[in-house]
Formats: structure tokens, C-alpha cells, sequence
């Protein structure tokens, strides 16, 4: 099986930058409410972002550079904090132990992401990113499939026509009732102020019994294949 007659995958710069969108959100919260949007936007929507890390600097230097640091002290402690619990409490799980999970982007063409965002939510949420190569080298076989979609519903009529096609029905995911349907109205955007929301919904889904958010339903949904 070859990646191009199976999967179009969406290849993405290892590198994330602030979405307009993202910006606003976080400029209203640091209630920067005097200053220009479209120069706030040209400063600092360029910039490379590679880890979680770098974007709580970004927000540090945003405040301290727009007139409201302890704002944005804040607002990167609430994240540093939600976000290290997670790590916190799946510090002991072995990399083998750890879900190889892939998230679709569109079941339409069957577009399998490889957005840099989404690599590093999969991963501070204790799973692994599935290999592109795998699907060539060693065969299709992913623990956990993520679907993402706006609105989740439109996905019902599409899933039972997707799952039936042998390469995902004979995936692990698929045989162990392992397939999530995630909420992309709200949450799972991009680099932005839900990155722990983000970050929760995934580690509630991959370890349901260390870490509960009660976020089934709104953010995520379980896809009952039986």
C-alpha cells in the first residue's frame, strides 16, 4: 500500500506561528484593548513557534512589551500548570506503552494530518504521532484514530463508509472501539490560548483512567462502532 492511493497527507513546516484569530484572543485577555490589532499582528504573528515553551515566551513578551506583564504572568502560569499535571501524571508510561495515534483532518479525500500543533498536543498528551513511513514500510495499523470535523455531527454520515474500507477496519483502533471524533468548531484550532483545553481533551481519551476532564460530549465524542 503506497501513501499516495491510500491517504493524501498535508505536510505542514515543523514550525507553528500565531493565527490572527489567536492573537485577538489573546490581546483581548491581556485586555489590551488601546492598542492597534494590525500592528500587533505584523510583530508578532511571524514569529516561529516550536514548542509550548516558545509560545509562553511569545506571551510573556507580548505583555511585557504592550504594557501588561502581570496579565500575561498569569495567563502562561494557568497553562504551565494545567499542562504539567498532564505530564505529571503520565511520566511512568514506557514510549513502547504509548498509543500511535493518527488524526484525520477530512474523510472526504481521507487526509491524514501532519501539522506540527498537532504533533506536539499528541505528544505532551502521551501518545505518538503515526509515522507516515509506517503506512509504506510496515503496514497501516494506528492504536487511536482522531477525526476531526465542524461540526462533529456531519462526520456520523460519512464514518460507517470509512471505517468499512479494509485499511481502517483491520487497524487496531478500529477492531478495539478505539475511534474519537473531535469538536473543531471550538478547540483543536491551532496554537492559541486552548493549547491545555487542547492538550486535556487528548490525555482524557488516550489514559481515561489517570486523567478525567469530563469533556466527552462537548470537546470529544466516542465513535461506538458496536
Amino acid at each position: 500500500m503506497t501513501t499516495e492511493n491510500f491517504v493524501r497527507l498535508l505536510l505542514k513546516k515543523n514550525e507553528m506561528k500565531l493565527q490572527a484569530s489567536s492573537l485577538l484572543e489573546i490581546a483581548r485577555t491581556l485586555q489590551l484593548t488601546e492598542t492597534d490589532f494590525v500592528e500587533l499582528e505584523k510583530r508578532y504573528c511571524p514569529v516561529p513557534i516550536r514548542s509550548e515553551e516558545d509560545f509562553f515566551q511569545l506571551i510573556l513578551t507580548i505583555g511585557n512589551t504592550e504594557g501588561e506583564p502581570g496579565r500575561a504572568q498569569e495567563v502562561v502560569l494557568d497553562l504551565e500548570e494545567r499542562i504539567a499535571i498532564v505530564k505529571h501524571k503520565l511520566k511512568f508510561i514506557d514510549e513502547h506503552a504509548k498509543p500511535g495515534v493518527v488524526c484525520l483532518t477530512g474523510i472526504h479525500s481521507l487526509e491524514l494530518t501532519d501539522n506540527p500543533y498537532w504533533k506536539t498536543i499528541i505528544k505532551v498528551a502521551g501518545g505518538k504521532t503515526y509515522d507516515i513511513k509506517q503506512i509504506d514500510e510496515a503496514g497501516f495499523n494506528p492504536d487511536i484514530l482522531l477525526i476531526f470535523g465542524n461540526p462533529m455531527e456531519q462526520l456520523f454520515e460519512y464514518l460507517p463508509r470509512l471505517l468499512s474500507l479494509n485499511e481502517w477496519r483491520n487497524t487496531t483502533a478500529v477492531k478495539n472501539n478505539a475511534v474519537f471524533l473531535l469538536n473543531g468548531k471550538n478547540h483543536f484550532q491551532g496554537l492559541g490560548l486552548k493549547l491545555a483545553d487542547d492538550i486535556e481533551s487528548l490525555a482524557e481519551i488516550f489514559y481515561p483512567q489517570q486523567l478525567t476532564y469530563g469533556r466527552n460530549g462537548d470537546t470529544w465524542i466516542h465513535f461506538e462502532l458496536n
